[in-house]
């Protein structure tokens, strides 16, 4: 590595630390409003329980059923619907 190569390097290194305490100082932000709102926690336990359900055999057969089409236009369907309820 070259002399020149080197003095630019050393001078991105107080940039670079600078940057880095001011993401960790954000990382700690994020992480403070995470456990002062319990009650989102609990929302997403529950988000967490129904995403990881197993599908009963009645919605096997009735995805099974469906065409790739049919299936695409359904997800569509139930997205819509899912921010509707969102917004």
């Amino acid at each position: 590595m070259k002399s020149y190569e080197k003095l630019g390097i050393a001078a991105m290194i107080p940039g670079m630390q600078h940057m880095i305490d001011l993401m960790q100082q954000e990382l700690d932000r994020m992480r403070e409003m995470l456990v002062d709102n319990p009650v989102e926690d609990k929302k997403i336990e529950r988000d967490k329980k129904i995403r990881g359900a197993k599908m009963s055999n009645h919605m096997k057969k009735y995805w099974a059923k469906m065409t790739p089409e049919q299936r695409s236009k359904e997800f569509a369907r139930r997205m819509a619907i899912r921010k509707k309820k969102v917004a």
